[in-house]
């Protein structure tokens, strides 16, 4: 007796994206009642904050990018980008790009802090401001430490988590969903980016954050790694994270929130930087992008 066994089919995208979505909802749910239950128990302490925030974010960003292509994918770490990147200096340069950058970030952070919504909007902007400022309170107490427990622990929750699995959700997730579904790279780069930004609910951080969402895309898709973007991301975060320590510390003495400021033609210089290395880079990869 023979049987006849049919192909596995490929899950249809509108599948994928509702199974993403429920996947999203219930770490967006589950992960925000043990971040409470945390926090409550810790009493508010920075490690109940700081743990409860690594909770949240496992449950939200990295779970269900890998849940999904568990479900789906039989290889869901080469599905999602965990492959090697196909140019290694490409993606050095890309974390060289994140420092290159910082001028114009803040000059984009400074552009945006300094915009106002209309005057028929100013309870919303009220609502935003008064966000912004709880989450910056909160990240500060988080960053404002002096042993290197704290240190470490900053740079295992603040940088390595966030980076891994924002990456997994906005390059390795929303911008493979938004390159099927426009057809077009750039599209999806962008539009991706500006979730990325957005998710923040950080208007007033939105410019700079997303200008940092096109970067890594853009290095996501020329090397074809989710590695490059998480190792950039990470290179960015663990900068704030070890500038404060060090500054606590007293190693140095600067105002680490206006790191990266300077004049306008640094700014200038910056962007020109940002700009020539993305051409160069493109120029290297786009062959094996064709």
């Amino acid at each position: 007796m023979s049987f006849i066994t049919a192909k596995p089919t490929e899950t249809s995208l509108g599948k994928k994206i509702f199974l993403y979505l429920f996947l999203l909802l219930f770490g967006l749910i589950f992960g925000s009642l043990i971040s409470i239950l945390i926090s409550t128990f810790g009493h508010g302490s920075v490690n109940s904050l700081r743990w409860g925030q690594a909770i949240s974010s496992t449950f939200l960003f990295v779970i269900p990018p890998i849940g999904l292509y568990v479900f789906t994918r039989q290889k869901p770490f080469k599905q999602i980008g965990f492959t090697k990147p196909n140019n290694l200096l490409i993606a050095l340069i890309g974390i060289i790009l994140m420092f290159a950058a910082m001028p114009l970030t803040s000059q984009l952070t400074v552009w945006n802090e300094s915009m106002q919504l209309p005057d028929f909007l100013s309870k919303i902007e009220e609502i935003m401001k008064l966000a912004e400022e709880q989450a910056q309170q909160m990240t500060e107490q988080m960053l404002n430490v002096n042993t290197f427990g704290g240190l470490l622990s900053n740079l295992i929750v603040i940088a390595l988590i966030a980076a891994i699995g924002e990456e997994l959700t906005f390059r390795g997730v929303i911008q493979q969903f938004l390159t099927k579904v426009c057809k077009n790279a750039h599209v999806a780069i962008i539009l991706s980016a500006a979730i990325f930004s957005a998710i923040h609910f950080q208007f007033y951080g939105f410019l700079p954050r997303m200008m940092l969402g096109i970067l890594l895309g853009y290095f996501f898709f020329m090397t074809k790694s989710l590695w490059t973007s998480i190792l950039m991301h990470f290179a960015n975060n663990a900068f704030a994270v070890i500038a404060y320590y060090l500054n606590n510390i007293g190693a140095m003495d600067i105002d680490v929130d206006s790191v990266g400021t300077a004049p306008w033609y640094i700014t200038i210089a910056s962007a020109i930087v940002c700009i020539a290395i993305m051409i160069i880079s493109w120029r290297k990869t786009i062959p094996e992008n064709d």
